[in-house]
């Protein structure tokens, strides 16, 4: 059985490991961050880079080979995105995200606290569907359960009969 991605409760569109996630306590429900913009940095992940990262390159265009601030990239704005190359708008997300993981410019214990986040975050995205599976699993289970119970009463009345 392959695994389906869950599915965002706000704008109805699946969320992949790739996207930036909100979870609700209250509700228990999984939302993209900014449904617009899925893969977003999560806004704990722009306070590391603003905060840690601002004076040196968080990302490399490997088609331009050049290297990027964030603020060059907060300004290379295509289509209401950010995190783009200023030169030909190749989409640099995954590298400014894959460089806060690594910089070694945030305290070592914040680098693993964040770790730890993003990997809670994308065992929740994969539990999600995951527990989606089993759902669908059950439901199968149950709509035979009571196809079955169906027969069995019509087979049963039929004898009555």
């Amino acid at each position: 059985m392959t695994q389906e991605l869950p599915i965002c409760q706000a704008c109805g569109q699946a969320i992949s490991a790739d996207d930036a996630i909100s979870f609700s306590l209250d509700s228990r429900r999984l939302t993209h961050f900014d449904c617009r913009r899925p893969r977003t940095l999560t806004p704990e992940e722009r306070l590391l880079i603003a905060t840690y990262c601002w004076e040196h390159a968080v990302a490399g265009c490997p088609t331009c080979e050049r290297s990027y601030r964030l603020p060059e990239l907060v300004s290379a704005i295509v289509d209401g995105d950010t995190h783009y190359c200023p030169f030909c708008h190749r989409d640099l997300i995954d590298n400014v995200r894959a460089h806060l993981y690594t910089c070694t410019m945030l305290p070592a214990r914040v680098r693993q606290r964040a770790r730890a986040l993003r990997e809670a975050a994308l065992r929740l995205v994969k539990w999600s569907g995951e527990l989606s599976d089993r759902a669908d699993v059950l439901m199968r289970h149950t709509e035979e359960a009571i196809q079955s119970l169906r027969i069995a009463v019509r087979e049963s009345q039929r004898r009555a009969d």
